[in-house]
């Protein structure tokens, strides 16, 4: 059989051009894309500026953050005012609403902010307890804070509660949340809503105990988006009765 060296090199270039057009070209446009996602949620490293208290002299500390497009001038104030009634831990309104103006970064920023926040805290020997409060990205607060906290302050009791939480991190990992919240902390609790259409705010998480609350919205009054239905449920149903189990 006679071997004909142009039928070999058009061949090798078929195989090289679908090649190209099939497989690299995709899987380069892929990692580029996600590269670049990386890129511009993580960059710049600015330092980020929360305000926190100079001095804590309570053994219990209460964190409250909000979520996306969220301040505290909205239920975080409220709840702030049940949790003093109620409490008489140090009850920290978490301000980051400056660094949660966007969906695809607010993930990032709210880890960091619970690791900065940690850290602040750490100084504060006498503390005994810690309860973290976040809805929505706010939930990243919780994540951050608990990983870092218990690194330098082990025998600390850190309790959780998830209204609504974000699953994606980063924009790119859908799975970050169901898979880490629930953990790192002695004990936690998420309230979820099945009509909210929120990646991951709308379903259990094997980690952490979950509750549906979903019908209770239905047999209420309320009138508001899905997404924040969790808050006003904790605030009305369960936040006393929470302290108090928390507290004994």
């Amino acid at each position: 059989m006679k071997f004909n060296v142009f039928d070999y090199l058009r061949r090798k270039t078929i195989s090289f051009w679908l090649l190209l057009f099939l497989i690299y070209i995709p899987i380069g446009s892929g990692l580029l894309a996600s590269l670049s996602i990386l890129a511009y949620i993580n960059w710049p490293f600015r330092d980020l500026q929360i305000e926190l208290p100079n001095e804590i002299t309570a053994t219990k500390v209460i964190i409250i953050a909000h979520g996306v497009h969220d301040d505290t001038k909205s239920w975080v104030s409220e709840l702030v005012e049940l949790a003093k009634q109620k409490s008489d831990s140090e009850v920290i309104a978490l301000d980051w609403s400056q660094y949660a103006k966007n969906p695809l970064t607010c993930s990032v920023n709210a880890k960091r902010i619970g690791t900065k926040v940690a850290e602040s805290l750490a100084n504060f020997k006498q503390i005994k307890s810690v309860v973290l409060v976040g809805h929505s990205c706010g939930a990243f607060v919780l994540n951050g804070f608990c990983e870092s906290f218990k690194e330098t302050s082990k025998s600390t009791d850190i309790h959780t509660v998830y209204l609504d939480p974000i699953s994606i991190y980063g924009g790119l990992f859908k799975n970050y949340g169901k898979d880490n919240f629930g953990t790192c902390e002695d004990s936690g609790i998420l309230y979820f809503d099945k009509d909210d259409n929120v990646i991951g705010s709308n379903e259990a998480y094997p980690h952490v105990n979950s509750e549906d609350v979903t019908q209770s919205k239905k047999d209420s009054d309320y009138s508001g988006s899905a997404h924040k239905w969790p808050i006003y449920y904790f605030m009305t149903y369960q936040w006393s009765n929470y302290l108090l189990a928390i507290e004994q």
